[in-house]
């Protein structure tokens, strides 16, 4: 199907364009503020607290960079600087299997667990604070299962978004 072949009412258009800028706006104007929020009260990055979130859910399952990088939506290169940093404070293990040296997995240690703990709260006010307060009741739900679709049909990972 060519460009022209699609026509969007023009309602429909302004809404598709302005949910495009919402989205790049949110990851250049909210999202550095629910990260500078984390690193001041706990020094986590916001992508290191969806790293430590991730492993946690994921509790009892190794898994590889790859892996993380395609579910948490970072880079390869991003997931391995993240994982560096955790690591080094302790709170990651990453390990290669004893069958197959070439994958790197990685697990969320004791020290992950509590600073996690100590965090949710935090990343929970920022969200609400910087985001979610704005919604009306119902409205988070339609928007997390429209990025939900969205983002499984991207990734190829319908598994890990669907909770």
């Amino acid at each position: 199907m060519s460009v022209d072949e699609v026509r969007l009412d023009t309602e429909s258009e302004r809404d598709t364009d302005f949910i495009v800028s919402a989205v790049s706006q949110t990851a250049t104007q909210i999202l550095p503020r629910i990260d500078a929020e984390l690193r001041a009260g706990h020094g986590v990055s916001l992508p290191a607290y969806a790293v430590l979130n991730l492993l946690s859910e994921r509790k009892g399952q190794r898994l590889t960079m790859s892996e993380l990088a395609k579910t948490a939506g970072m880079s390869p290169a991003g997931v391995t600087r993240v994982m560096q940093r955790l690591d080094r404070a302790g709170l990651v293990e990453r390990a290669r299997d004893t069958a197959d040296r070439r994958p790197l997995f990685a697990t969320l240690t004791a020290a992950g667990e509590q600073r996690l703990a100590e965090a949710g709260p935090t990343y929970a006010s920022a969200v609400h604070q910087h985001l979610t307060r704005f919604a009306e009741p119902g409205e988070l739900d339609v928007v997390a299962r429209v990025l939900r679709r969205a983002l499984s049909a991207q990734s190829g990972l319908p598994d890990l978004l669907v909770d």
